[in-house]
């Protein structure tokens, strides 16, 4: 499934807000991503600790950009996934964009495991394709 390599989601942040996708990272490749994130100065890096942590976070200036890279751990390594919100039409939404350079059985199970947390964390999130 070429398709779930480069997926994107939009989540709304409060029920009422609608869901609309995007495809884009802004990156060629997740490992150019982290290359251009760890570059930009103001950027914030949050690694997490334990055996079983797969991945960290860098914020980029302002807060309104968060990234979500694997580790060389992770089966779907190299992987981003760009945490985002964004106004249109007067409506307030969470974007999220997946791109997965890593096996794409390992990438297929990284979206999946993703949305199922992000479902668990915000259950009345609407959620639509675009």
């Amino acid at each position: 499934m070429p398709g779930l390599r480069h997926l994107a989601l939009v989540i709304a942040l409060l029920p009422a807000m609608p869901v609309m996708a995007q495809d884009d990272i802004g990156y060629a490749s997740a490992l150019d991503a982290l290359a251009a994130l760890r570059a930009m100065p103001g950027a914030s890096t949050l690694s997490l600790s334990g055996a079983n942590n797969t991945f960290f976070l860098i914020t980029e200036p302002g807060g309104a950009v968060t990234w979500r890279f694997t580790t060389e751990t992770d089966p779907a390594h190299p992987a981003a996934i760009r945490m985002s919100t964004e106004t249109r039409d007067g409506q307030r939404f969470r974007l999220l964009s997946f791109r997965c350079d890593g096996a794409e059985a390992a990438c297929a199970q990284l979206i999946q495991n993703f949305t199922a947390e992000d479902a668990r964390l915000n259950p009345r999130a609407q959620r639509l394709k675009e």
